[in-house]
């Protein structure tokens, strides 16, 4: 009875629920920090950009997330494929720019426009027929794509910024806004969760291991009677262990003032 009620008490539901939450930013910053890396690899590759230039890019798909509420993990998979087009960080950052209007105001989706710019800049004009009638045509009398590029920012000039001041704009910009703080508290637990993940992979899982070989040796009943008394000691004389807890106790604690 008192088990029970230790399991289902309403403080044990409230660290629960704040261990999850907790284990939610934390997977929502570790993909984060995967894109963000993707993209710094491509910037480096690409065009030897230096780690101050990385940062300002970083800043830059920040700013642009936070004022249209466009998430920044669909931004950098596009400013990477700009990026190869034009091996240049500033002329890749205008084109996503330029992008982000004309996916606004024509419907299409921002990996669509971008595709269909990245390929024109490496010489498959065609691709760009399928962003509206004009474009169509233009190519059709093979304008250079400077001058379609030109038309397009005439014709879908300021439409992002209109979107995102409607109703739902504001409700998407307010999304990525929490989604970004919720991201800035996960990479504060990475490294707690990382010390659990090592803690678990090395301490953990080779007891369970042994204690599944033990059945399979000796059966059920005589590996619960030789282990009985000694299965927890593994976690109190575990290195590390008290401190894996402790961490992640403050963490809770902190989650927990923070909402």
């Amino acid at each position: 009875k008192g088990i029970k009620r230790l399991l289902l008490g309403s403080e044990t539901q409230q660290v629960l629920t704040l261990a999850v939450a907790g284990a939610n930013f934390a997977r929502a910053a570790a993909e984060d920090q995967k894109s963000a890396a993707l993209l710094a690899r491509q910037l480096k590759v690409t065009t030897k950009a230096t780690d101050a230039q990385v940062k300002a890019t970083e800043d830059f798909i920040l700013q642009m997330s936070l004022a249209n509420g466009v998430a920044d993990d669909e931004l950098r998979p596009s400013l990477s494929k700009l990026v190869r087009g034009t091996k240049d960080i500033t002329k890749a950052q205008k084109l996503l720019a330029l992008s982000l209007d004309v996916s606004r105001g024509s419907g299409k989706s921002l990996s669509q426009v971008t595709d269909s710019i990245s390929k024109a800049l490496g010489g498959n004009m065609g691709a760009l027929a399928r962003l509206s009638p004009e474009v169509k045509q233009m190519v059709k009398d093979q304008k250079s794509l400077d001058e379609i590029l030109q038309a397009l920012g005439k014709t879908y000039k300021g439409s992002a910024s209109t979107a995102a001041d409607t109703f739902q704009g504001r409700m998407d910009r307010l999304k990525v806004a929490i989604n970004e703080t919720k991201e800035s508290i996960g990479y504060a637990l990475l490294p707690i969760f990382e010390k659990m993940v090592t803690f678990i992979q090395t301490r953990i899982f080779p007891v369970i291991q042994k204690f599944v070989d033990s059945i399979g040796r000796q059966g059920l009943a005589k590996t619960l009677k030789d282990t009985s008394g000694q299965i927890f000691n593994w976690y109190r004389e575990a290195d590390g262990a008290t401190g894996a807890t402790l961490d992640f106790a403050a963490a809770v604690v902190t989650l927990g003032v923070a909402f």
